[in-house]
């Protein structure tokens, strides 16, 4: 690939703004890295098929090693939205600061190519790093997300992610299973949360369900899932909810739904398989609140 057509797909993708917010920030944070293309190929052995962690319809996780003997995950796109340059440098810019026990750590990307490569740290979990890394995804915040997805937005105020951060993600998965929308689309500029949230205070939650719970799930128990994630939800991390207390809710939900059953069906054999449940469960239960406490 001759300097010229370099040049010309390194600025179509996005790469003066993110040299920008490099610029602008040098010194102060983590600095996003540009890759060369041509340490990508070598630390791929170009892209070898044997190198291949996983792949998708979307795209592809290759396994490399660069010069100093790191291991990193190389995601080659097949496809890329033009309309969501800017946001996708936005988001590589954030996502690449982030250090968390719960985030794939996103070193950088390569915007000389047709398509951008994103280049993600090597971290073996326990279901292998082509789990760890998303393949079918074109948004980068499906790692963890934010006001772009599911990151929390206190994390722009502070810099810092804690367990209140995952309850925030949470709330958004919760919205997702409700709605049976994704976090972010580019179908629409304004985010799942601030529909979910809008919907609520207007009392027009049933209109953005998903059609399936709205016209068949119980409205009590949709009502007490979408006040539990407005909970979760909550701009300030301190409003939310612990995740033991997430838990304890879900679990309380299911529980009475288990009870309803059983006294439909057969009240005499499902009485004491519910007593040792309600038993185990209680005690359980209790041992959270200590902890909570």
């Amino acid at each position: 690939m001759d300097k010229k057509s370099k040049q010309k797909f390194f600025k179509r993708n996005g790469g003066l703004l993110l040299q920008h917010h490099i610029s602008s920030t040098r010194g102060s944070t983590p600095q996003t890295k540009l890759f060369v293309r041509e340490d990508l190929k070598k630390a791929t052995d170009n892209f070898n098929e044997n190198r291949i962690l996983g792949k998708g319809g979307l795209g592809t996780v290759y396994k490399g090693m660069l010069s100093d003997g790191s291991v990193i995950a190389v995601k080659k796109s097949n496809i890329v939205d033009k309309n969501q340059v800017d946001q996708f440098i936005n988001e590589v810019f954030i996502l690449s600061q982030i250090s968390h026990r719960h985030v794939v750590k996103l070193l950088g990307c390569c915007l000389e190519t047709e398509v951008p490569l994103l280049v993600y740290e090597a971290v073996v979990s326990d279901f292998g790093l082509s789990r760890s890394v998303p393949i079918d995804k074109t948004h980068l915040t499906t790692l963890v997300g934010g006001t772009f997805g599911y990151l929390d937005p206190e994390y722009f105020r502070s810099g810092q992610l804690n367990d209140k951060s995952d309850v925030y993600a949470f709330g958004v998965v919760l919205a997702e299973l409700l709605t049976g929308q994704q976090a972010v689309s580019s179908k629409t500029d304004v985010g799942l949360v601030l529909r979910f949230r809008s919907a609520i205070k207007e009392n027009s939650l049933f209109q953005i369900l998903e059609k399936r719970i709205a016209t068949e799930g119980p409205e009590e128990e949709i009502l007490a899932v979408a006040k539990l994630a407005k909970r979760c939800l909550k701009l300030t991390a301190r409003k939310r909810p612990c995740m033991k207390e997430v838990a304890a809710e879900l679990d309380g939900l299911t529980r009475i739904k288990e009870h309803k059953i059983c006294k439909q069906t057969s009240r005499d054999t499902c009485c004491s398989t519910s007593e040792r449940s309600f038993s185990c469960t209680n005690e359980t239960l209790g041992e959270d609140d200590e902890d909570i406490k």
